[in-house]
């Protein structure tokens, strides 16, 4: 961490008194290090440039609402710390980073109302990547479950722990790491970026892990059937509801902000793809790479045949496209999927398993990435195959689900402007997304 700023306690005599919080203030420039860990040299009050203005509590309910002004760190991160003594400090896990983008920026920052007293400070840290795949489903309006069966949960296939070991594939000896029910997590957090009343409909849903709204939301911002659950695997085995609801430590936060960063289309010419195969295993299937060492492919539709990956390649389809894809089950082969142009909208794609069999599963979520540019406005994975693959799309509402009375499954993550459940799904997210996928 670079740089500590300016802080304001949330208890409403100090923060409607002001001159009460400066004497506060006075104080802490005295005696330092009464307010900051003794001896660590990250922080620094001799470059404080910026100014945390006292927070207001009246526009959400249990959410402090804080003015950053002046900031001028344009390569840092400012990200939100809080104290009930002075003396030990949590950074808000639920927040993302807070960036200014140009010199003297203001910026608003959310964080919860933990207490009858609670200070905080604005606290920088170098840019860094951030994950683009933080959540099991990140949406930027509404999230409906529909009434349909669903389960969110967690694996991580890089640690032995928390995912299978499964031998072969749909071709070679390689042996990967998948969801297993008995090695489970609870990280299967959902979030919306909204507090609009109903923009998340639960159902009877269960969602082993956090669940976040936009700031303020309020209790009837959710909506939840008697059986709703959102909490701890452990703590969900015995119980329903939110855990923790109404406390600093529920497992529902209301304040997921964020904005989601636009695509660039690629930057490549590629090629058109190669003929269908019509020998031997890839039979009737289109592979790529081909062994010319050509790895990126571009069209304007994709054709009817299934694309089988045996290597790193792109695909960009500049328009709509109904997808069968498999890839090649090691721990090599991988696709980006672009799908859309920068400009329009309308672009649509489907996403179907190969033959009515899974798409990329079993499989890696991070070895295929799909990429919705902004003219891609819809995404349909619904239907009984499952797959494995992680969705970047913020301007696409996506269906998923199995069909009938069929449950669909599927891991990876998905980040979209909707979520909408045409039947029962479960969801893995895959947690090592974070540290081996891709970042902004």
């Amino acid at each position: 961490m670079k740089s500590v700023h300016l802080f304001y306690t949330t208890r409403w005599w100090l923060w409607r008194f002001p001159a009460l919080s400066w004497l506060m203030l006075a104080m802490l420039w005295l005696a330092p290090a009464i307010a900051l860990h003794a001896g660590d040299p990250a922080f620094n009050f001799a470059r404080v440039s910026s100014f945390v203005a006292p927070p207001d509590l009246t526009i959400y309910s249990n959410t402090a609402v804080l003015t950053l002004t002046n900031c001028t760190d344009t390569n840092y991160f400012y990200t939100i710390q809080s104290s009930t003594n002075l003396q030990d400090w949590i950074t808000d896990p639920y927040n993302y980073f807070f960036a200014a983008r140009s010199p003297g920026q203001t910026l608003t920052a959310y964080a919860v109302a933990t207490g009858d007293i609670c200070f905080y400070r604005a606290v920088t840290v170098p840019i860094r990547p951030i994950p683009l795949f933080k959540y099991a489903i990140a949406a930027g309006t509404n999230i409906n479950i529909n009434g349909k069966n669903f389960r969110a949960d967690s694996y991580d296939s890089s640690d032995t722990n928390y995912s299978t070991y499964l031998t072969n594939g749909f071709t070679g000896t390689n042996g990967i790491w998948i969801y297993g029910a008995g090695k489970a997590k609870s990280g299967g957090d959902v979030a919306t970026d909204t507090a609009v009343k109903g923009s998340l409909n639960l159902g009877n849903g269960t969602i082993y892990g956090h669940l976040f709204t936009g700031p303020g939301a309020e209790a009837d911002v959710v909506q939840m059937g008697p059986h709703g659950t959102v909490g701890d695997l452990a703590w969900a085995a015995s119980n329903e509801g939110i855990e923790g609801d109404g406390t600093p430590t529920s497992w529902w936060q209301t304040n997921f902000n964020v904005t989601f960063p636009t695509l660039r289309a690629p930057t490549f010419s590629g090629t058109a793809l190669p003929a269908v195969t019509t020998t031997g295993v890839y039979a009737g299937f289109i592979v790529i790479p081909q062994g010319s060492g050509i790895s990126n492919f571009v069209v304007t539709l994709l054709p009817s045949s299934p694309i089988w990956v045996v290597g790193n390649a792109t695909l960009w389809v500049k328009g709509s496209a109904l997808a069968s894809i498999r890839i090649a089950a090691t721990n090599n082969a991988s696709l980006d999927l672009y799908v859309g142009t920068t400009s329009g909208n309308g672009d649509t794609i489907s996403i179907l398993g190969t033959g009515g069999s899974n798409l990329n599963q079993p499989g890696y979520a991070r070895n295929l990435r799909i990429f919705g540019l902004p003219s891609l406005n819809a995404i349909d994975m619904h239907g009984n195959a499952g797959w494995a693959a992680c969705v970047y799309a913020p301007n696409a509402d996506v269906l998923a689900g199995g069909a009938g009375n069929n449950v669909q499954d599927a891991a990876g993550a998905l980040v979209v402007r909707s979520f909408t459940l045409k039947g029962h799904f479960n969801l893995h997210y895959d947690e090592s997304l974070k540290a081996n996928g891709p970042t902004y």
